[in-house]
């Protein structure tokens, strides 16, 4: 299943209503009563005193509440707000005038919405550190890759991959996460190769402390990571597969192959 970037690059609040409930998972999250406050820093209201002050200097900050409308789970969101602002001509004068719009940058959320749905296979030390991921999705998104990687090191624990191994000396050597999911390829390649690419991106986030990852990274992370966490617990290609051969066995005859 491909995730919906769009719902997850969000700047206004009609986006952020759409989000699944990370309680439920069927419903999806509304603004409640209160609805938002947005709040002017105190930089921004300085500013305002300058002579050459403009709407797009408007700096503040927000949060809100959110209430699943299914199962009542309440959600609590917060970042950055500013003002933009875009230009168009008017149709008779051919004047150009502005309007402005308030953008929303979220920084963080709790409980974070599930980025994709976790199949309930997953043991829990694997939906803990993808729920881990979720959250810090908005907030630190080297702390994000670096909690993909270790997921994918709890599949491994999952999957029951040796963490050592005997070496021709008779002594025992540590297997590295790249090493368990090199043995993991024997058994399953295309999981086993969308395993190594989010561990090499985990990598950046857990081995260096000045990297960061950009929101579209990190969404290609969670989708990378999705797809082969579909080849190992849901298997959807191969029930697909089965599908098709039980359809071609029960239909299909060797004279037609129209």
């Amino acid at each position: 299943m491909v995730i919906d970037r769009k719902l997850w690059d969000i700047s206004s609040i009609s986006e952020m209503e759409k989000w699944p409930c990370p309680s439920c998972k069927n419903g999806t999250l509304g603004i409640t009563k209160d609805k938002i406050s947005d709040v002017e820093t105190g930089a921004s209201l300085v500013d305002q005193k300058r002579p050459t002050w403009e709407p797009g200097w408007v700096r503040g900050r927000f949060s809100a509440m959110m209430k699943c409308a299914d199962c009542g789970e309440v959600v609590v969101v917060s970042g950055d707000s500013s003002v933009s602002e875009f230009g168009h001509p008017d149709d008779l004068t051919g004047e150009e005038y502005y309007d402005a719009f308030t953008v929303f940058t979220v920084k963080y959320i709790y409980p974070a919405p599930p980025i994709f749905l976790i199949p309930d296979k997953c043991s829990k030390a694997t939906r803990r550190e993808l729920e881990k991921a979720f959250s810090q999705f908005w907030s630190d998104t080297s702390a994000c890759a670096n909690n993909m990687r270790c997921a994918v090191e709890a599949i491994m624990n999952d999957l029951k991959m040796r963490k050592k191994r005997k070496t021709k000396a008779g002594k025992f050597e540590i297997l590295t996460l790249h090493k368990r999911i090199e043995e993991f390829k024997v058994k399953n390649l295309d999981a086993g190769k969308l395993l190594l690419g989010v561990k090499w991106l985990g990598n950046g986030g857990s081995h260096t402390s000045d990297t960061s990852f950009t929101r579209s990274e990190i969404l290609d992370g969670f989708e990378v990571l999705e797809g082969a966490i579909d080849r190992i617990y849901v298997q959807s290609d191969q029930r697909l597969n089965m599908l098709a051969k039980r359809m071609t066995a029960k239909r299909g005859t060797p004279q037609s192959k129209t």
